[in-house]
């Protein structure tokens, strides 16, 4: 069955080592948030490799997942200045706090949402901790397994980015 745990290390590690053999990743987190806009994916994926070292530490499939139409359930207000101090909070508080609406300001908009989960990437356990050129590698697989998933699916977005 399916089965969901916190984004941390720790608790990845813990639930691959009690059986599990892949890792499904669902991006998104303060970053998208931040870049959040309506017709639009963005993923911060560049400067993250924690996922992509575990996964090469323990042997790990990676399971790359996309979420078609989250982006269109709200509005979110976007200025320079705000996202300078969502930044700064997020450095600080660790949280990314966002100003959205939708219908009626409080409610999502009517819209569908799609997800669509991709191939495992197969990763072969290293031993020792990962090079970053092993990180480097399996992060560009990620990423162009992504890429595929979205333009093979793309026309299940309710706005088609």
């Amino acid at each position: 069955g399916l089965g969901f745990c916190a984004s941390e290390k720790r608790a990845i590690r813990s639930v691959l080592r009690a059986g599990r053999e892949d890792i499904a990743v669902v991006v998104g987190g303060a970053r998208e948030t931040g870049k959040m806009k309506r017709n639009e994916i963005n993923v911060v994926l560049s400067n993250r490799k924690g996922v992509f070292e575990l996964a090469l530490e323990e042997g790990a499939a990676l399971v790359p997942v996309i979420n078609f139409g989250e982006n269109e359930l709200y509005n979110q207000v976007q200025y320079p200045w705000l996202e300078r101090l969502q930044l700064k909070l997020l450095k600080m508080l660790k949280i990314f706090p966002i100003v959205i609406y939708g219908r009626m300001l409080l409610f999502p908009e009517q819209v569908p949402m799609t997800t669509v989960i991709g191939s495992p990437i197969q990763v072969q356990k290293i031993s020792g901790k990962p090079t970053y050129e092993q990180i480097d590698d399996l992060r560009n697989r990620y990423i162009q397994a992504l890429r595929e998933l979205h333009d093979r699916h793309r026309h299940l977005s309710p706005g088609r980015p």
